[in-house]
């Protein structure tokens, strides 16, 4: 460098670069994290039956949902209509043992998904409900 003034320039702009490539990676971090399917994170039990149903009158719904789950690593057995059309917000049903299942595959879908106790009984253990 012929001088301070000069170093100083490339310092600042060596510093930008180091710091936009941190944010770039720490968003890449991210995606990749959100991206790690379940089967990879051995989380899937066996046991597992899982259905779909749309919650908002449309087969379309449950259909993109249960191709949702199946990029996540789920086995989905069954799709169809809920018995009514009103779910304002994906909900993941749980049979007993599976809360913690039921919470993930919420946590997964994002977008204020909640999860809640079957209160019916059903072969499935898992019953995911597509919102609007």
């Amino acid at each position: 460098f012929k001088d301070r003034a000069e170093y100083d320039l490339y310092d600042a702009a060596l510093k930008e670069q180091v710091s936009a490539l941190k944010g770039k990676t720490a968003a890449a971090e991210e995606k990749a994290a959100a991206r790690t399917t379940v089967a990879e994170a051995g989380t899937v039990p066996k046991t597992l039956r899982l259905k779909v149903l749309s919650g908002n009158g449309k087969i379309s719904s449950a259909q993109a949902m249960s191709k949702k789950l199946k990029s996540l690593g789920y086995r989905v057995e069954d799709t169809g209509l809920a018995s009514r059309t009103n779910y304002r917000v994906h909900t993941v049903y749980y049979a007993a043992g599976y809360k913690s299942q039921a919470q993930r595959i919420a946590a997964q879908l994002g977008h204020g998904a909640v999860s809640s106790p079957l209160t019916w009984p059903s072969v499935f253990n898992v019953i995911v409900v597509a919102g609007r």
